[in-house]
């Protein structure tokens, strides 16, 4: 590890210096926005991934996390389907070494990975989706391990009204409004969603509510961007985190804010920016109706006269998280590249009757009361440049990490590509990464599952090659990856016991491969009534080196083994449209059925799914079926997946010219 440390140091020093702020990189037509500062460079020597416009809007999916469940590289475990709760997972990494952004801002949840992806978004308001999947501490710190996803919200171009509304089997339905404004220097979006279900089997029923608002102001040499929103959720969580006790319940509630400004000075680029996030969460492991608690002033407690009440169990977990952060991110162009500086403060906090060190009593929204708590900080700097040498195009640099508990680190990385043709590039990167455990890893203890507060922090060694094609109507991407883990946390349930524990695993290494190839049709074919649009193929393959052998892992060791996407868009008369995508994946690992005393392995299935569309100018309308043959699967021990089911549903546009 330092032997690799100093290598990457010495490259960041031979080349020049700073972090890669926020920046935009262009390949397949396509740039993606810059992570930290909002600053296009041209042609990065990495191999990001893009879900454009199109594929957002006519993939027949109804959330983010089922269209990100289409992408190369990353492995989405659900629970109950259309966004309820999911997991994100980049190349073998679990939930929490994974990072998903909303137009650069974090939303890791310091108390458990499994509330990332609580954003107040919902499909319609995404413009695309950018991956990162070499790791990412160099350029996002300890939160990106494995990954990350970039999602990039649209900006209002007009005066409108969008009103949308989704019906399906099951008691579906989603209803939303957005209201868009713009005027010389100004543009704002509202949105308002519902969606709710009765569920597909039992305790599957579900309530979601988002509001999101987008604005965009420029002022001079300055542009502001200010995104927030809230989203509610409530629902049941049939056998989601253990099968011992199955009939669970959830409620969260997370509020979101971000303000970035870019001052442009020329040559010289500065983004300062600062956001909140605030997460509520209500667990109950029994949901066994109103009769199990009772109201006693202003909060509910367990009614004991229940005697099917473990005597262990003390009722509800309540979770109250916040992150309060600040960034600041210089990017500087001469004749000898681009070089960016910057660094980021970020404060952590969570009160909860379940997590964290014993601390004055609070009482709290949603009848919580809160006994423990617990507060971190991290703080972090960064430098990088990128340079192009004839073919060659180098990016190289460090962030250096100061964390209250855990002590400081360094993430060095460098990234390479080399030009072997206008329309082939080859290129490499090795990336150090590391993550820390979240509160939930250290202080959980309900059910049989405990934490451990002696938890060392994840480390890694990300390494990654390939090649990349473009031209008009084909692109494609094969890379070739490797991880080196050391210290991975997973909860692992050695065999004959009935505790689940965080642990350690020494060590453990992964190798794959991932291909990509889109093929845009129209571009190849000259005449407009071309059946084919496009068809894109994705394709990931990773194997470990380490099994379960002695031991159930519920994660580290449970990663797709393979998984290959195929989406086909095709015309059928005039702007009648059809999509198809077809989803292989076969997971390595299984669980353990107590009932049974054998493990269960989770081998492979096959989904299928298709929309049928049409456009025009002010309307949207589809029909839509996901699981066409109904194939009935696990994703998770015990969690039984949705089979068919059939929405339709229609968007409609209100225009409003501009005064004057």
């Amino acid at each position: 590890m330092k032997y690799f440390i100093s290598t990457l140091l010495i490259s960041c020093f031979l080349i020049g210096s700073a972090q890669k702020a926020d920046t935009s990189i262009t390949f397949k037509a396509f740039t993606v926005q810059g992570i930290r500062q909002d600053d296009s460079l041209q042609n990065q020597p990495s191999n990001p991934y893009l879900i454009d416009n199109a594929e957002v809007q006519n993939t027949p999916v109804q959330s983010i996390s089922d269209l990100l469940d289409n992408a190369v590289g990353i492995d989405i475990r659900s629970r109950s389907g259309l966004g309820v709760q999911s997991d994100l997972s980049i190349r073998g990494g679990t939930y929490d070494q994974s990072l998903l952004m909303i137009d650069g801002v974090k939303m890791s949840d310091p108390q458990t990975g499994h509330h990332m992806m609580n954003a107040p978004l919902f499909l319609d308001q995404v413009e695309r989706v950018e991956q990162i999947n070499n790791g990412g501490s160099r350029w996002f710190g300890p939160y990106a391990f494995s990954g990350a996803v970039n999602l990039i919200t649209k900006r209002a171009d007009s005066n409108s009204v969008q009103l949308r509304l989704t019906g399906g089997e099951y008691g579906y339905l989603d209803a939303g409004v957005s209201g868009s404004g713009v005027t010389e220097n100004t543009s704002t979006t509202v949105s308002i969603n519902r969606r709710q279900s009765f569920g597909y089997i039992s305790n599957t029923d579900f309530d979601m509510n988002n509001l999101f608002v987008s604005s965009n102001v420029d002022v001079k040499d300055m542009t502001f961007k200010f995104n927030g929103g809230i989203t509610d959720k409530s629902f049941g969580a049939q056998n989601f985190y253990t099968a011992n006790f199955p009939s669970q319940y959830e409620a969260t509630r997370t509020y979101f804010a971000s303000l970035q400004t870019t001052l442009d000075f020329g040559k010289l680029k500065v983004t300062p920016r600062a956001y909140f996030r605030r997460h509520y969460d209500r667990f109950e492991l029994f949901r066994e109706g109103a009769g199990w608690y009772e109201k006693r002033g202003d909060f509910l407690v367990l009614d004991r006269a229940q005697d099917t009440v473990p005597t262990w169990y003390g009722g509800p977990n309540y979770h109250r998280s916040e992150v309060r952060a600040g960034e600041i991110n210089l990017a500087y162009t001469s004749k000898f590249g681009k070089t960016y500086i910057g660094g980021e403060y970020r404060h952590e906090l969570i009160w909860s009757n379940n997590l964290g060190e014993p601390s004055d009593t609070i009482e709290d929204y949603g009848n919580a009361v809160y006994t423990k708590a617990a507060d971190r900080e991290n703080a972090s700097l960064f430098f990088e440049h990128n340079v192009k040498i004839r073919r060659f195009r180098i990016s190289a640099g460090f962030l250096a990490n100061f964390h209250s508990d855990y002590g400081n680190d360094v993430f060095p990385g460098a990234d390479v590509s080399y030009e072997l043709t206008k329309k082939i590039d080859l290129f490499a990167g090795a990336n150090s990464n590391m993550r820390f455990p979240t509160y939930t890893d250290l202080y959980y203890n309900l059910g049989g599952a405990v934490g451990s507060i002696d938890l060392k922090p994840e480390e890694s060694q990300n390494y990654q090659f390939g090649l990349k094609y473009n031209n008009t109507w084909f692109s494609g991407t094969a890379t070739g990856f490797y991880r080196q883990g050391q210290n991975l946390i997973d909860w692992v349930r050695k065999n004959g016991s009935i505790i689940t524990e965080a642990a350690n695993l020494t060590a453990v290494n992964f190798i794959g491969v991932e291909t990509e190839a889109s093929l845009n049709l129209k571009q190849l074919y000259t005449s407009k009534e071309a059946f084919f649009n496009g068809v894109t193929i994705r394709y990931t393959g990773l194997t470990a080196d380490q099994t379960s052998d002695g031991f159930e892992s519920n994660y580290v060791l449970d990663y797709l083994k393979h998984k290959l996407n195929v989406g086909v868009d095709h015309s059928l008369t005039g702007r009648l449209n059809m999509t198809w995508n077809v989803r292989y994946q076969y997971r390595e690992g299984g669980y353990f059925n107590s009932a049974t005393g054998s493990e269960v392995a989770f081998g492979g299935y096959t989904l299928v799914d298709m929309r049928l569309y049409q456009e025009t100018k002010v309307a949207y309308w589809f029909i839509e079926v996901a699981n066409l043959f109904n194939q009935q699967y696990e994703d998770i021990g015990f969690v039984q997946q949705p089979g068919r089911w059939l929405r339709a549903g229609v968007k409609y546009n209100i225009g409003f010219k501009k005064k004057g």
